[in-house]
């Protein structure tokens, strides 16, 4: 049974700023929550108080999507969840080689949240690892202009600031293992 999508439109998830000023330690852990075919990579900034986000969830709708966990107030990305399921992650052969930017806490505009805290978009998600062991989500095939990075989380913009990748990592060799678990073909191919 496909996830449940409450389609709000095809809005990009716009990174207005960056907040320096806040603590930008980031919490990562990976889980396989069956023995086999799902693994969940849950991204979490420490100092952020986000008791009640917004959140913007990102996929095709045939399992858990992409989940940014938004606080309401300040528009500081406060989590990101991705689930893979029955799936493997390939090697991506050119990744990006742009200038970096020294960021903090990506901030987002808080305009397409109204009195619903699900912002919900059909977008295809792509996850794929570098050389380097980071995972990246690949929101789409926009064209990234800049990467702001902020310790193990890294942002692709687009031309309006619209969030097109995410680098998380590097990850261990353990946290890849738990990934590879999530692959439930007999060849184990990731």
């Amino acid at each position: 049974m496909p996830y449940t999508n409450r389609d709000s439109g095809s809005v990009d998830l716009i990174v207005e700023s960056f907040d320096m000023e806040a603590d930008a330690r980031l919490s990562l852990t990976i889980d396989n929550p069956t023995s086999k075919g799902v693994a969940i990579v849950d991204l979490e900034f420490l100092n952020i108080e986000c008791w009640t986000p917004n959140h913007w969830r990102a996929g095709k709708w045939d399992k858990p999507p992409l989940d940014i966990a938004v606080s309401p107030d300040a528009g500081q990305i406060c989590s990101i969840q991705f689930v893979f399921q029955d799936e493997c992650t390939s090697l991506m052969e050119n990744p990006d080689d742009l200038e970096l930017y020294n960021g903090g806490i990506p901030v987002v505009d808080l305009s397409p949240w109204s009195d619903d805290r699900y912002h919900d978009v059909h977008r295809d998600v792509q996850a794929f690892r570098t050389e380097s062991d980071c995972l990246v989500l690949s929101l789409g095939s926009g064209v990234v202009n800049k990467f702001v990075c902020s310790q193990d989380l890294s942002v692709g913009l687009g031309s309006n600031s619209e969030l097109l990748k995410l680098y998380i990592g590097p990850l261990s060799e353990s946290d890849w293992s738990l990934i590879k678990r999530a692959d439930t073909s007999d060849d184990y191919q990731c």
